[in-house]
């Protein structure tokens, strides 16, 4: 691209340059062109006759653009609009202003909401985090009571286990007491059936033989059975009936002695029967 002045018209108005200038030569790439009337290139100054009488030129230079393959234009005119082309439309400014504008407050709105929000959330965390407290508390209070009740519990049950067992203890002994007074009572029995027995033995031996011997301290029921029986030697037989047997003499209830005392009766709520010197006692009744 280069630059290239056009040339002025002269003072005659012809705008023709003089006869006798010869072109010079062309100036290097992207330099001026100076370029007058008749299309040559203008020294930078007039030869040829009549140029002092005339004097210097009145023209003025031009700047142009040349764009190879286009028309040349002015310095600092507009490009020529192109054929067939459509004007470019006009920017509008405030949508773009609009948009900003509601960005900014979008964005400042959501700062605030943020904000707000988020005082929110850290109140409702610090009521959670105090609720939360408040609960641990209360589990620690039940988990207390719990312990209290189970440790109570534990208490009654062992109290109640120790009575139980005493109860057992107490029902058994009063039971094995039972039973050995029972224990007692039979061996007292027995003891009084054996002694029946042989008191049996006796008087089946006395009624086998009609008598027992007439000396000595003999138990009714169990040596001598309850009769009336008479001394075979009657001179010396003494003999008494007897309500004990510590050998007291408020213990004889009756007595006799000699031969009109030979026949005595024996009953059975005497104790013993006591005799000397008798021989043999039979029974007769």
């Amino acid at each position: 691209m280069g630059a290239a002045v056009d040339a002025g018209r002269d003072d005659a108005g012809t705008g023709t340059a003089g006869a006798g200038w010869a072109p010079p030569v062309p100036p290097a790439d992207g330099a001026p062109a100076w370029s007058g009337t008749a299309g040559g290139t203008v020294p930078p100054a007039w030869t040829g006759p009549g140029v002092a009488e005339q004097g210097p030129p009145a023209w003025t230079p031009t700047v142009v653009w040349e764009v190879p393959g286009a028309p040349a234009r002015p310095l600092g005119a507009p490009p020529p609009a192109q054929a067939g082309a459509a004007p470019a439309p006009r920017r509008r400014w405030w949508p773009v202003a609009a948009l900003v504008a509601g960005v900014l407050t979008v964005g400042l709105g959501g700062g605030v909401a943020i904000g707000v929000l988020a005082a929110d959330d850290q109140a409702r965390v610090d009521a959670l985090d105090a609720e939360v407290e408040g609960l641990q508390g209360e589990v620690t209070d039940l988990e207390r009571e719990v312990a209290d009740v189970r440790a109570r519990a534990e208490e009654d049950v062992a109290t109640a286990r120790a009575d139980a067992q005493a109860a057992v203890e107490a029902e058994n002994g009063a039971r094995q007491a039972a039973l050995d007074a029972r224990a007692a009572e039979l061996d007292s029995r027995e003891g009084e059936l054996a002694a029946r027995e042989d008191a049996v033995a006796v008087l089946e031996k006395q009624a086998e033989d009609g008598g027992f011997p007439g000396s000595g301290v003999r138990l009714v029921g169990a040596e001598v059975a309850p009769g009336t029986y008479r001394a075979s030697s009657p001179e010396d037989c003494y003999w008494e009936r007897r309500s004990g047997l510590s050998g007291d003499f408020d213990e004889i209830i009756t007595n006799g002695i000699g031969a009109g005392d030979a026949t005595v009766t024996i009953r059975a709520s005497d104790v013993a029967f006591a005799s000397e010197r008798c021989g043999t006692w039979q029974r007769i009744g």
